[in-house]
């Protein structure tokens, strides 16, 4: 990993546990044993840093989305898969989504950054949507709401399930919102 890439993973690393607004260069050159000036030499604003940093994370997901795709045709198994990592994120109990933890601080945060958050927003919509117009295909499902819809419901109930669960220090009951969105992408619910 070069130095580019230590510096955005441990920004990502301060965003997810406590924000963007929580750090600062000198706690990243701190970590590294670095100048922050060799942080600015890759990152001449904190800006640039954060957009970096979303913008990683959305080249992450794409890739996943990439390798789901390729590896598996059924739909109930590309949605189990696209959920994987917001699961495994409930694991550390201290992380939740990065756009997710940046959403707390919207108003904050530079407009470069906000593009970045919403790009990533739309493009999580956007996969689920075709998750589950896949899954509904396949169940024969019929229903008058949009599977945008649907998958705006779902991603907005995966964030917020995150950042609760990361308040009440309860890892069992984002647990139970995913069972709860199973049954939703399973169109086992009226809410689809």
């Amino acid at each position: 990993m070069d130095t580019a890439d230590e510096i955005m993973t441990l920004a990502q690393n301060f965003i997810q546990t406590g924000g963007y607004n929580a750090f600062s260069y000198k706690d990243i050159a701190d970590k590294l044993g670095i100048k922050t000036s060799s942080i600015h030499y890759h990152f001449p604003k904190k800006a640039d840093l954060g957009c970096a940093v979303i913008e990683r994370y959305i080249k992450d997901f794409k890739q996943l989305k990439l390798i789901i795709n390729d590896e598996t045709q059924d739909p109930k198994e590309r949605f189990e898969r696209y959920l994987k990592p917001f699961i495994e994120t409930d694991h550390t109990g201290t992380k939740i989504c990065l756009c997710g933890a940046l959403g707390g601080e919207l108003f904050s945060l530079p407009e470069s950054m906000r593009k970045s958050m919403n790009d990533f927003f739309c493009f999580h919509e956007e996969w689920l949507s075709q998750i589950l117009l896949e899954i509904r295909a396949e169940k024969n499902i019929n229903t008058t709401e949009p599977s945008l819809v649907s998958a705006q419901y779902i991603f907005s109930t995966l964030q917020g399930a995150l950042l609760i669960a990361r308040s009440k220090n309860n890892n069992d009951f984002f647990r139970q919102i995913i069972k709860l969105i199973r049954l939703e992408a399973l169109g086992h619910s009226n809410h689809l």
